[in-house]
């Protein structure tokens, strides 16, 4: 019984804050716009960067991916941190750490639905993307959804938004470094390499790849989507972890 009155509280929440979020963003026209203009204005970055060439390269792929990260961790980097008060304040009155950080995801998971398609569909208009469409798609949705749960995690390790933002970069810079199309050595040292697969745009740079060849692995590529979605699921925990955390502080803090 205790079990089924926690799932129903859970979901009561979950319902709630998903509502409350869903306004609060639609609300805030101000951060909206910018929000729904960045996937339309870096595709044509890349276009206008691309039409030389009138083809894709090994190269776009990677910037394809690297642009869909990006914008789900800035997306999420102030999403929690910026709330902190009152979830400081609602955890002490009963609010699940997993409830919340799940509400914000699911929200977030939208906006990233939606900048990964403006990606893939305004560059393919151009230039036309090797193999299937819709591979592409939800490679770059999945980078995203990464990216988005690095910033919720980013967002529950800081204490102010400006922190936030400023340890976005400092994660995100990693991405490019280590990457193939920066290191292109054929024979890259061991450390290297275990910092490469660590990192989320390689995995949506080989799937790309993958993608793009005249008779794709379907194994190699549904590999590399399973390894996004663990780095996902990895990150939410990492998040949740985290918001529990400030709970136990409140606890702690109630009990002095």
């Amino acid at each position: 019984g205790r079990d089924v009155r926690g799932w129903g509280m859970s979901a009561y929440q979950l319902d709630l804050l998903l509502s409350r979020s869903c306004d609060t963003f639609c609300a805030d026209r101000g951060n909206l716009w910018p929000l729904l203009l960045q996937a339309p204005l870096i595709a044509a970055c890349m276009v206008i960067v691309w039409r030389d060439v009138q083809q894709a390269t090994d190269t776009l792929y990677f910037v394809l991916g690297l642009s869909a990260l990006w914008l789900g961790t800035l997306n999420a980097c102030r999403e929690i941190v910026k709330e902190r008060p009152i979830v400081v304040r609602e955890l002490a009155l009963g609010l699940e750490p997993t409830t919340y950080v799940l509400s914000k995801f699911a929200i977030l998971a939208l906006l990233a639905l939606l900048q990964a398609l403006v990606l893939v569909v305004g560059v393919d208009a151009f230039i036309p993307l090797e193999g299937s469409l819709l591979g592409h798609f939800l490679t770059l949705w999945l980078a995203a959804l990464a990216g988005t749960a690095l910033g919720l995690a980013i967002s529950a390790a800081t204490s102010t938004s400006d922190r936030a933002v400023a340890l976005a970069p400092i994660l995100l810079i990693p991405q490019i470094l280590f990457s193939q199309v920066v290191l292109d050595a054929s024979d890259p040292s061991p450390l290297t390499v275990h910092l490469r697969q660590l990192t989320i745009s390689e995995w949506a740079y080989v799937a790309a790849l993958e993608l793009g060849e005249n008779t794709p692995d379907r194994g190699a590529i549904a590999y590399d989507w399973a390894i996004l979605i663990l780095m996902t699921l990895a990150l939410l925990a990492l998040s949740i972890y985290l918001v529990r955390a400030w709970r136990q502080s409140v606890a702690i803090s109630a009990q002095a």
